[in-house]
């Protein structure tokens, strides 16, 4: 399903507001949001705005944290805990580093 209206925007590299045209388009596992009335664009995305909710959306997609349990490519991972793998960032970075969360 695709739906448009006008949106009134702030442009970030010209630091003004600008009223645009958007279409958003609707599927299954979610939405695209494209701007119509852009003079670069003209309401075409690139490649990679495209496939963004695909990759979102994958099964493939890791969501939590893992640990390789077999050989290195056997390809065999066991899930853990989020505190063990800070364990595991802190070893590498060396208990001195900050950790970002």
């Amino acid at each position: 399903m695709l739906r448009t209206f006008w949106s009134l925007r702030l442009l970030v590299s010209q630091t003004r507001l600008r009223l645009q045209k958007v279409a958003v388009f609707s599927r299954a596992i979610g939405e695209s949001e494209f701007i119509i009335s852009s003079p670069i664009t003209q309401g075409f995305l690139c490649s990679k705005a495209a496939k963004y909710i695909e990759y979102v959306y994958s099964k493939d997609r890791v969501l939590y944290p893992m640990k390789r349990v077999g050989k290195k490519d056997e390809g065999k991972f066991k899930r853990i805990s989020r505190d063990e793998a800070l364990k595991f960032q802190q070893i590498i970075l060396g208990d001195n580093k900050m950790i970002r969360v």
